[in-house]
């Protein structure tokens, strides 16, 4: 007799708060996956907002900096001759993902430029008259630059042809005239692997520029 007021309290009291125990625990099992995951969410967007932010300022240096010689460049063209090589270390020293820089003298048209050039290979920076295959490369994408106030290309096919640059072209302009202009290249792989580096919980993500 006992024993079947047992069975019968296990069975109508018993089931039915283990099934409520069980909903409980669910319930909260949820709620606590869902705030995991904004939190994870919010983390993650606030990383790649400040890393965005962080990469906008580095560009937008660059392209000073690139104005600021183009502009001293046209101030007294023969008088920088002789500095060149340090002016052009001096602008791709401006951030480590720049690979090379040049300064071009004379009209892009035309066959007749005077080009010098400073690259960075192994840690080092080499400087020299700019080589004739380099020359005809940046000269072919001057095209595609806003002749008038310059700034950054669409990614471009590198000199290997391998690979992708961004390019920035800088006219120099004295009085109405272009008379040359800066250029600096920069590796999309190091673009890539600077960002990679900031986040380095990330498992993938991606470069989008709606400008390009």
């Amino acid at each position: 007799m006992k024993l079947n007021i047992i069975l019968k309290f296990i069975l109508i009291v018993g089931i039915p708060l283990v099934g409520v125990y069980a909903l409980v625990g669910f319930l909260q099992y949820r709620s606590m996956a869902g705030m995991v995951e904004r939190e994870g969410s919010l983390r993650a967007q606030v990383a790649v907002e400040l890393l965005a932010n962080s990469m906008d300022e580095r560009l937008i240096f660059i392209g000073t900096a690139t104005r600021s010689l183009a502009t001293y460049v046209s101030l007294d063209p023969r008088g920088t001759r002789r500095l060149r090589s340090q002016l052009l270390t001096d602008l791709i020293n401006a951030d480590q993902m720049l690979n090379s820089a040049a300064m071009v003298l004379g009209d892009p048209l035309d066959e007749n430029l005077d080009g010098w050039s400073v690259e960075r290979v192994d840690g080092k920076i080499n400087a020299g008259p700019i080589d004739q295959a380099f020359l005809q490369w940046i000269t072919s994408q001057y095209s595609s630059m806003h002749q008038l106030s310059g700034g950054w290309l669409a990614p471009v096919l590198a000199l290997d042809g391998k690979t992708y640059d961004a390019l920035l072209m800088q006219p120099i302009r004295i009085e109405d005239n272009v008379a040359g202009f800066i250029a600096v290249v920069m590796p999309l792989k190091k673009l890539q692997k600077e960002t990679y580096r900031s986040l380095p919980s990330a498992s993938r993500f991606a470069i989008v520029n709606n400008s390009w």
